[in-house]
């Protein structure tokens, strides 16, 4: 039997087992397949398909579009058995025992709690979600930046399990590779930090403080937080580690994910900036709302008075089904803003609210 191989982490490429890479031409037949994918099995109606790909174009145009990107998949899948492609009468899906998804594989092996396992996982995960790949079309590359976020957050995640559970040799790499997909949390500087200081190597340890502290000014206008000022004093006082400290095992995160907001001191107040909701029926206009969200946390994050969350962790929670208080709690923060995007022509409704994350209070609204 042969199968279908998708690589999806890091790039497109799909290839019959066993075989060269296949030739699929067509750019937006690609993402069709790349969609079908994940997850392998879920049936979408074909409406929803054209809406996501061809959503320029009128319905008649959009439905021959996407009976071409058909043709070339069962023209180009001819050998694959049993056939990939399941035709409802008005879905389309594909058949997850004809295919092999590294993302998918990626995702259930990151669940697991064995260190073989996460290994495996962080293997296949070679890089963001269809690196480099676009159809052009606003509701697809809505649903890939989403797609690539929720991938992006899976990784980090999965490293820090790992890091726990690996000797200091092995984690150091991990914790680099850490520090690289999650620039702006600090904790993958500390732990970075605590290796090399464990190691002997105290330049390296505050080589890397910098690296967090000039990092964090740059993107968000904020310093370190005092848990980092204060590992960076210790490494530094200490020299060659005379001063007992904790391991590396033991700044490992916290199993709840929860991050440690930046320059963190009791004088700064805290606030997260969540996904505005689009209230419109048109799915690209999430782009908007998106924007306005985006503006809104860009400009709280002049006040030095504040201390605000990166975009990555708020829209993190952005279909979470969890209360303000819920969130602001796994964020770390004592306010949450919060509203509501409508775009109807030419006019523009927003909404926002400041809560108390505490009481749950309302404490300012605007329109």
């Amino acid at each position: 039997m042969a199968r279908l191989q998708l690589t999806l982490l890091g790039g497109f490429e799909a290839r019959i087992i066993p075989g060269e890479p296949l030739d699929i031409a067509n750019r937006k037949t690609r993402g069709l397949l790349a969609y079908l994918a994940l997850p392998t099995g879920r049936a979408h109606s074909r409406d929803k398909l054209t809406g996501l790909l061809w959503s320029d174009r009128g319905d008649e145009q959009a439905r021959n579009s996407l009976r071409q990107a058909l043709a070339e998949l069962v023209r180009v899948l001819a050998g694959v058995e049993p056939a990939p492609l399941v035709k409802g009468r008005d879905t389309l899906a594909l058949d997850p025992q004809a295919v092999e998804v590294d993302a998918i594989a990626f995702e259930r092996l990151a669940a697991s709690a064995a260190v073989d396992d996460l290994r495996h996982a962080m293997g296949l995960y070679a890089g963001e979600l269809l690196d480099g790949f676009t159809v052009r079309d606003l509701a697809f590359d809505e649903w890939l930046r989403q797609e690539r976020q929720r991938y992006e957050r899976l990784a980090i995640a999965t490293l820090k399990k790992l890091v726990s559970l690996e000797s200091p040799a092995n984690a150091l790499a991990l914790v680099q590779r850490l520090v690289t997909l999650a620039p702006l949390q600090e904790d993958g500087h500390r732990i970075l930090m605590r290796l090399h200081a464990e190691a002997g190597n105290i330049g390296a340890a505050l080589r890397q403080y910098e690296v967090c502290r000039d990092m964090l000014k740059r993107e968000l206008a904020v310093g370190p937080s005092a848990e980092t000022e204060a590992l960076h004093r210790r490494i530094r006082e200490s020299s060659h580690a005379d001063e007992a400290m904790p391991t590396a095992q033991e700044m490992s995160p916290p199993e709840n994910g929860k991050l440690a907001s930046a320059n963190s001191g009791p004088s700064r107040l805290s606030v997260a900036v969540l996904p505005f909701r689009n209230l419109s029926d048109d799915v690209a206009q999430r782009y908007f709302s998106d924007g306005i969200t985006e503006d809104i946390t860009t400009e709280l994050s002049r006040f030095r008075s504040l201390t605000v969350m990166a975009r990555n962790s708020s829209f993190a929670f952005r279909d979470a089904d969890l209360d303000i208080t819920e969130v602001a709690r796994k964020l770390g923060v004592q306010y949450v803003v919060e509203g509501s995007v409508r775009r109807m022509l030419d006019r523009v409704r927003i909404t926002a609210r400041l809560v108390d994350a505490e009481t749950g209070s309302q404490l300012v609204g605007a329109l």
